[in-house]
């Protein structure tokens, strides 16, 4: 009995490490050969996935996805959010208006509120400007899109708040000019779904995993 009480906790540490095993897809691996340093990308997942109304969607009625993955480039690890933003208009945008369209500036936040109610606070680690294009449909409007991808270095503090609990809501602070892709309130705002509430635990306990270069 004396036994079985030590090792309890380690089987079922490793039962938890061998349930999110099963979620640690890596897109990328590569090192460094004059330093060694391994880089580490796990696969994208989206965040705004099969949810209504309000989630996944700007808030103003802006088409919008949300994607994440998590980085690690030696010791320094970052949550990745792109973003990919649609909005129609009756009028054709300006040069202004797309180099306007959506950006993220340096130290602008990425918010997860948990599960139990505290708040995982992230920051853009430089300024980001998205790429923004425009066509015309069948119907003389202008259909605007912008995509951006960006990094938010995480600290040990914030990484182990990730890990511990589930994600409910996120919101990723932008600037969109007149546009107006990323909302009134300058922020894209979505709950998660039962899938996605795992995806910055899974992506993060992924990282810690020994991947080889082969393994791509």
């Amino acid at each position: 009995m004396r036994h079985f009480l030590v090792t309890l906790p380690f089987l079922i540490a490793q039962l938890v490490v061998s349930a999110h095993a099963a979620d640690c897809k890596v897109d990328r691996v590569e090192v460094d050969p004059f330093t060694s340093e391994k880089t580490v990308h796990t696969q994208k997942r989206m965040l705004t996935e099969r949810v209504t109304g309000f989630v996944g969607r700007v808030w103003g009625g802006n088409a919008s996805e949300v994607l994440m993955r998590a980085i690690s480039e030696g010791e320094k690890r970052y949550i990745a959010i792109e973003i990919r933003a649609l909005k129609t208009y009756s009028t054709p945008p300006t040069d202004e208006d797309l180099r306007a369209a959506l950006n993220v500036k340096k130290g602008a936040r990425l918010l997860v509120l948990m599960d139990d109610d505290s708040v995982v606070k992230l920051y853009a680690d430089r300024d980001y400007r998205a790429r923004a294009t425009y066509d015309v449909d069948t119907d003389g409007d202008y259909g605007v899109e912008a995509g951006i991808t960006v990094l938010y270095p995480l600290d040990e503090e914030s990484a182990e708040a990730l890990v511990s609990r589930e994600a409910m809501v996120v919101r990723v602070e932008v600037e969109s000019g007149r546009m107006d892709l990323g909302g009134r309130e300058g922020s894209i705002n979505f709950g998660t779904n039962s899938k996605s509430k795992l995806f910055f635990k899974d992506a993060l306990l992924c990282l810690q995993q020994d991947h080889s270069v082969e393994s791509t």
